[in-house]
């Protein structure tokens, strides 16, 4: 799993433990714990253990980690108006409600097989 990914579901879900991060990016808990040491070691993560729970820790963007989270942010901003920039707005918008009704599928076929652990 990349760890700008990571770092990404980090930034929106923060604070998170590696069980919810695994989850949250459908990854098993090996990758997921890779990518959090490579995040911890480049700084941009703290891993704050639990004080009732040592076995667990709760993961949070360092302010480097807010700084890379941004720029990562903008430059999908800007690779997604090169994308969209050949459609008019009325095609942007059909664009958008027929990927959430894609995505409302996903969910539905998701819970109906009993796999929630992939939502």
């Amino acid at each position: 799993m990349p760890a700008w990914r990571s770092l990404a579901v980090i930034a929106r879900h923060q604070p998170l433990t590696a069980a919810r991060l695994a989850t949250l990016t459908s990854s098993d808990a090996s990758k997921v714990a890779r990518a959090i040491d490579l995040l911890v070691r480049r700084g941009l993560i703290h891993r704050d253990l639990d004080k009732a729970d040592r076995r667990r820790a709760s993961l949070r963007l360092s302010a480097e980690g807010r700084k890379v989270y941004k720029d990562i942010e903008k430059f999908v901003v800007r690779v997604e108006r090169k994308l969209t920039a050949a459609l008019d707005p009325h095609e942007i918008e059909v664009l958008r409600r027929s990927l959430d009704k894609l995505d409302r599928q996903l969910e539905t076929e998701i819970k109906a097989k009993g796999r929630e652990k992939f939502l």
